[in-house]
């Protein structure tokens, strides 16, 4: 502490203003920080619903119009000379940079300003994403400079740590998984299932069990595989997908489910501003990912005590141990998707003792304030 009278003022930065996992570690971060140590500021990029949970939670926030997760050389120039003027506007005492383009940009950005202290979330590695190697490799390349340049890269997982691009600087990437607060308000089973019927005229309250996908839209979301394990009259009679989320693919997969003629059985609900309050209203919830740095909408369901099926990538063991909190299964593959939601649907005793599992290691592994209280800890030194 600079001494008992004044508090360290820290920027956090992030490229969206969407509510995806990054977002929600940001808003923890900035609305749980002990305001008698700390002044929270955040900019970022666009209005979205992280804007506006901030605002309405007193949190100052600084809208960044320039930055945007696309590249573009002329933006990213704006945005470079924003961040500049915004870091020697606002003096914080430590910039706490989150998602891979605000880390490459913000970290020089930092150093010129003359921040004391940088710190980078990594959420995951865009170099492992379905990119051209050319392409890859140069991301890889402004990840290393980004982690050189930070004074510590905190890993939201172990899959993320292994796989820093941090050639001689191990000793700088520490691991800190995501927090889940124990204060959301979810709400009881029927009344989210009210919601949802509310909203969607094509989805029924009848015998079939209710899996819940709550997701962004993206191909690494693998979210057509679970529609092809649909594909089954059988699993039909049984399930009905419920897909939650907007995002690039949303017409991909209507046009998907029109195809398969499963309009029945697979329904696009499109996105909630807060799905979590939602998560009741699911017997079940799949994450069946290609790519995942963690997955925090697994805490999500491990608090509503819902069982889990999700694919076997990144972070994801490191929630979901396979038959004791959770069932694993291998990514892109509809089949191994298919089965899993049957067992659970035929065994409601598995169901309930996944659940259980699952909802008692977010609560005792995933706490707030722990995070909270380690991260105050790294803005202090």
């Amino acid at each position: 502490m600079k001494n008992s009278e004044q508090k360290l003022k820290v920027l956090f930065i992030i490229t969206k203003s969407n509510w995806g996992g990054a977002q929600k570690y940001v808003y923890e971060l900035a609305t749980n920080i002990d305001k008698k140590y700390f002044v929270p500021i955040v900019a970022l990029g666009g209005n979205g619903l992280l804007a506006e949970k901030l605002r309405d939670a007193h949190i100052q926030v600084i809208n960044l119009p320039s930055l945007e997760r696309d590249i573009n050389p002329f933006r990213d120039f704006s945005a470079f000379r924003d961040l500049i003027r915004t870091m020697r506007n606002e003096h914080p005492d430590a910039v706490h940079l989150n998602s891979s383009k605000i880390g490459s940009l913000g970290s020089i950005a930092a150093r010129i300003a003359g921040i004391p202290r940088i710190i980078f979330t990594a959420h995951g590695w865009a170099f492992n994403e379905d990119r051209p190697i050319i392409a890859r490799l140069f991301i890889k390349l402004a990840a290393f400079m980004t982690i050189a340049l930070s004074d510590i890269t905190i890993a939201v997982s172990d899959a993320v740590a292994k796989k820093a691009p941090a050639w001689g600087m191990r000793k700088k990437v520490i691991v800190m998984h995501l927090p889940i607060s124990k204060e959301k308000t979810i709400l009881e089973k029927r009344s989210a299932r009210e919601h949802f019927l509310a909203k969607n005229s094509k989805l029924h309250d009848d015998s079939r069990a209710w899996v819940g996908i709550v997701a962004e839209l993206h191909k690494n979301k693998g979210i057509s595989y679970a529609i092809e394990a649909m594909h089954d009259s059988d699993i039909q009679k049984k399930v009905v997908l419920i897909i939650v989320g907007s995002g690039q693919e949303y017409t991909a997969l209507e046009n998907q489910i029109r195809a398969s003629d499963l309009d029945a059985s697979v329904i696009l609900s499109g996105f909630e501003p807060d799905a979590a309050r939602y998560m009741p209203a699911f017997d079940m919830f799949l994450l069946p990912s290609i790519t995942e740095a963690f997955g925090y909408v697994l805490l999500e369901a491990g608090f509503a005590v819902l069982p889990v099926v999700a694919s076997r990538v990144g972070g994801i063991p490191e929630i979901i141990e396979n038959e004791k909190t959770g069932l694993l299964v291998s990514p892109r593959s509809s089949d191994t998707i298919r089965n899993a939601m049957q067992r659970i649907v035929d065994s409601p005793s598995l169901a309930t003792r996944l659940a259980v599992a699952l909802h008692a290691k977010v609560l005792g592994e995933f706490s707030t304030d722990s995070v909270v209280a380690q991260t105050a800890e790294l803005y202090k030194k």
